[in-house]
C-alpha cells in the first residue's frame, strides 16, 4: 500500500516509475494484492512438522502433490517451510493454496504497468550460477554459516535453511563431504533458478530481453510511453 500511494504520487507530477528486483511475490502483491489465505495455525504447523521428521520431507511433498499439484510443481521437495504452508492452508480451507493464488491473479491490477523480464540461455545462466557459488564460497560462506550456529541460532530456522546456508550445515554436521556440498548447492541454485523462470512464465511479462541487449537497448521510457522501442 505504501508502495503504491508512492507509485501514484511520482505519476501525479507527470514521471513514469521503474520497479526493479527478481522478488515475484512482491510484484503480484503491489498489483493484485495477496491472496486472502488464512493465516498461521501453530498447532497444525507443529503437526506437520512432526510428521515431516518422521516420514520425512518428502513425503510431505508427496501429500502436497495429492492435494495441490500445482503447487508441488513449483515448490521444492526440500522446502519444508512452504511445504508446509502449501499443506496448512488447505487443511483450512478444503482449497489448494493454487486455487487461491489463482483467483488473486484474476484480479484487476491497481496500477497500469508493462513487465519486462531478463532471461539468458540456459547453459549460460548454469555457468554464472555455478560462479556464484564458487565466490559466495571464497568470500566467506563457511565461516559465516559456521559463525552464525556458535551464536545459538539453530539449523531449523528458515533463513539458514535458504540456498547455500543448508548446505553448509550439512557439510559441518558431517551429513555431506565438501565436494559434495558444493555441488548440490550449485544444483538446487539452479533449479531455483528454473521455478523463478516457470513463475515468471505465469505472469504478464510484455517483452523478455537478454540483459546485455537490455543494457544497449534505448531507455525502456520509450516502451511505458508507448514507443516502439528497440
Amino acid at each position: 500500500r505504501r508502495a503504491a500511494g508512492v507509485i501514484r504520487a511520482v505519476r501525479a507530477r507527470g514521471r513514469n516509475v521503474l520497479l526493479v528486483g527478481g522478488t515475484g511475490l512482491y510484484l503480484r502483491a503491489l498489483l493484485r494484492g495477496l491472496a486472502p489465505c488464512p493465516g498461521r495455525h501453530p498447532a497444525l504447523r507443529a503437526q506437520l512438522r512432526r510428521a515431516g521428521e518422521r516420514f520425512g520431507t518428502a513425503a510431505l511433498h508427496g501429500w502436497l502433490r495429492d492435494v495441490d499439484p500445482a503447487a508441488a510443481a513449483r515448490i521444492a521437495p526440500n522446502d519444508l517451510v512452504r511445504v508446509i504452508r502449501a499443506l496448512e492452508v488447505y487443511a483450512l480451507t478444503r482449497s489448494p493454496l493454487s486455487a487461491h493464488h489463482a483467483r488473486a491473479r484474476g484480479r484487476p491490477a491497481a496500477l497500469p504497468y508493462r513487465i519486462f523480464g531478463l532471461i539468458r540461455p540456459r547453459q549460460e545462466l548454469d555457468a554464472r550460477i555455478d560462479r556464484r557459488v564458487d565466490q559466495m564460497i571464497a568470500e566467506g560462506l563457511l565461516d559465516e554459516t559456521r559463525a552464525l550456529l556458535a551464536r545459538g541460532y539453530r539449523p531449523d530456522l528458515g533463513p539458514l535453511q535458504s540456498l547455500g546456508y543448508r548446505h553448509m550445515i550439512r557439510y559441518l554436521r558431517g551429513e555431506r563431504n565438501w565436494e559434495q556440498a558444493v555441488a548440490e548447492m550449485k544444483r538446487d541454485t539452479r533449479r531455483y533458478a528454473r521455478r523463478q523462470l516457470t513463475w515468471f512464465r505465469g505472469e504478464p511479462v510484455w517483452r523478455w530481453v537478454h540483459p546485455d541487449a537490455a543494457a544497449r537497448a534505448v531507455s525502456p521510457w520509450a516502451y511505458l510511453s508507448g514507443g516502439e522501442g528497440p
